[in-house]
C-alpha cells in the first residue's frame, strides 16, 4: 500500500507533467497558428507583387497603344465581353504564367491545360479604355480577384478557338457580369459582396476578410468588399452606388467608399 505522503507526492508529479503537456500543446499550437498566418501572409504579398506586375504591363501597354488599356479580342461590337482576353494582349509585357495566378486561389474549374488566371479586368476600364480620361485613376479599380477561371495567355487564339476557348475575365464587381466569354456560371468572384449587393453564388474573399485589388494608377491594396463599390459607370463622378443587385457603381467623388468600378 503506498502511504498518503508518497501518494501526494505521485499525485504532484502527475499534476505537473499534466500541466507540462498542457503548455507544450498550447505552445506548439500558436506555433502552428503563427506559421500558417506567416505562410497565408506571404501567398498575399505574392499576389500583390503579381497585381503590380500585370498593373506595370498594363502601363505599358497603354504607352504603346495612344494611351489605351487593353480592351480585349473578341469582336469590339460585343459589349458585354468588351475586354475578355486582356491576359493575351498583356503577356509580351509579362512573360511569366506565374504572375498571373495567386498562390491562394486553389480553384480547379476550367479547361485543363490552360494557365490558371486569378484576375479579371474591370470591364468599365474595357469600355472607357483611355488612362488620362478617367477622373482619379486612384479610386478606379482596374484587377480584381476571381476563380475558375483558366485562359490561354501566351498565345492568340485563332477565331475558332477564341468562340471555344474561355479567356481571361472581365465584370464590374458584380456577378452577372462577370464573364470569360464561355457561357455557363461557373466564374466566381474571389472578393465577397463587393459593396454590399445581393448575390447568388458563393464569392467567399481570398485574402482573409478582403482581397487583393490593382488601381488604375498602378498600386495595389487589400480591401474590404463594403470598401469598394460594384457596378456600371457612373454618369458623373458625385453619384452613389445604386441598385441592390445590379445598377450603377458610385464616382470616384464620393466618400462613401475608398475604390470604385467607375472610371468616372
Amino acid at each position: 500500500m503506498v502511504n498518503s505522503g508518497k501518494r501526494k507526492f505521485i499525485e504532484g508529479r502527475f499534476i505537473n507533467v499534466v500541466a507540462a503537456l498542457l503548455v507544450a500543446f498550447m505552445v506548439a499550437d500558436g506555433f502552428f497558428s503563427i506559421k500558417a498566418n506567416g505562410v497565408e501572409k506571404s501567398k498575399q504579398i505574392i499576389c500583390l507583387s503579381n497585381m503590380k506586375q500585370l498593373g506595370l504591363g498594363m502601363l505599358q501597354y497603354s504607352q504603346d497603344y495612344d494611351g489605351n488599356l487593353p480592351q480585349g479580342i473578341r469582336p469590339s461590337s460585343d459589349a458585354a465581353t468588351a475586354g475578355v482576353g486582356w491576359a493575351i494582349q498583356l503577356w509580351p509585357y509579362i512573360k511569366s504564367e506565374h504572375d498571373f495566378a495567386c498562390p491562394d486561389d486553389s480553384s480547379e474549374t476550367g479547361l485543363k491545360g490552360l494557365p490558371k488566371v486569378s484576375y479579371a479586368l474591370n470591364s468599365n476600364a474595357a469600355l472607357y479604355p483611355k488612362l488620362k480620361e478617367m477622373v482619379n485613376p486612384s479610386k478606379t479599380i482596374l484587377l480584381f480577384e476571381v476563380s475558375n477561371s483558366r485562359s490561354p495567355v501566351d498565345f492568340y487564339p485563332n477565331p475558332e478557338q477564341i468562340a471555344r476557348f474561355p479567356l481571361s475575365a472581365v465584370g464590374d464587381g458584380t456577378q452577372s457580369t462577370l464573364t470569360d466569354g464561355q457561357p455557363g456560371n461557373h466564374l466566381r468572384l474571389a472578393t465577397g459582396k463587393i459593396g454590399g449587393r445581393a448575390f447568388t453564388r458563393s464569392c467567399s474573399p481570398r485574402h482573409r476578410e478582403g482581397s487583393d485589388y490593382l488601381m488604375a494608377d498602378g498600386h495595389v491594396k487589400w480591401l474590404l468588399p463594403t470598401w469598394v463599390s460594384s457596378g456600371s459607370n457612373a454618369a458623373t463622378s458625385s453619384l452613389d452606388q445604386s441598385g441592390a443587385v445590379i445598377g450603377q457603381a458610385a464616382g470616384t467623388a464620393c466618400t462613401e467608399y475608398e475604390t470604385t468600378f467607375s472610371t468616372k
